[in-house]
């Protein structure tokens, strides 16, 4: 029983890696453009995640935006990049649950309910700007000429500024990006279900839809607390190897400079 658990805590460690390494795409993918050498998102990429676990309320995210807009040096860019990656992961977390609840628990959850309608209003903004953006611009260019009609016209311009960034991050990878937050939502349900195994607890679809009701509306679960709490420590240790072994590469590069040198 003992072999049997030590194999299970193995089979947990590689998930959790393939859960990371899947957001991790996808936010790659999400920054394509930008050009970020990798070892600098990926170091990115661990910093803001362990201060997401760390800190409740998903206060981190203020964080991960200004980190990525530093990256990048566009604050507008740190900013959309960030939400993004939450639409489309969301995005992913649905279509794996909702078809779950509707066969299989009969019962559309209250959490899967608001992320839906929230989701449906951002695409339906998104598909109505641009023809929306045309004709207020033209019809107060036309039209108008009082200073609010100018005051609106910055407006509209400042909008059309950030539709353009946002198009920019999805623009002919909006499917690679859902196909990573779907493999990364897959892989995360595969993590808790051998995490549950270790603690002794059940786990199945209303387990998986109680734990994204406690992420989301800070409900009370046993699974997230303790999933959190491993993530974080795994996150730490993950930084620490990474930061260790930068500082010893520094080293042998600082030695070998010096031997040359001498």
């Amino acid at each position: 029983m003992e072999g049997r658990r030590i194999w299970v805590v193995f089979a947990f460690l590689c998930v959790f890696f393939l859960v990371h390494m899947a957001k991790m795409s996808r936010m790659y993918l999400v920054l394509l453009e930008q050009k970020i050498p990798f070892r600098r998102l990926l170091w990115t990429y661990l910093k803001t995640t362990f201060v997401n676990l760390a800190i409740p309320f998903k206060v981190g995210e203020c964080y991960r935006i200004y980190c990525y807009a530093k990256d990048t040096k566009v604050f507008q860019i740190g900013l959309f990049s960030v939400g993004v990656d939450r639409f489309f992961d969301t995005v992913g977390l649905l279509v794996l649950l909702i078809p779950f609840e509707l066969f299989f628990t009969r019962e559309v959850t209250r959490a899967t309910g608001l992320l839906l309608v929230f989701l449906l209003f951002l695409i339906f903004i998104y598909r109505i700007f641009s023809p929306t953006y045309l004709y207020l611009n033209r019809y107060f260019i036309l039209h108008k000429s009082s200073a609010p009609s100018m005051k609106a016209l910055q407006w509209l311009d400042k909008g059309k500024d950030w539709f353009d960034y946002v198009k920019e991050l999805i623009s002919g990878r909006y499917s690679l990006i859902l196909i990573a937050s779907m493999a990364g939502w897959g892989m995360e349900i595969l993590a808790l279900f051998l995490l549950s195994f270790l603690i002794g607890k059940p786990f199945g679809m209303k387990e998986f839809s109680n734990y994204i009701g406690a992420i989301f509306l800070l409900e009370y679960s046993i699974l997230l607390k303790i999933y959190t709490f491993v993530g974080t420590a795994l996150m730490g240790a993950a930084m620490l190897t990474m930061y260790m072994r930068h500082r010893w590469k520094e080293g042998k590069k600082g030695k070998d400079m010096g031997v040359r040198k001498g």
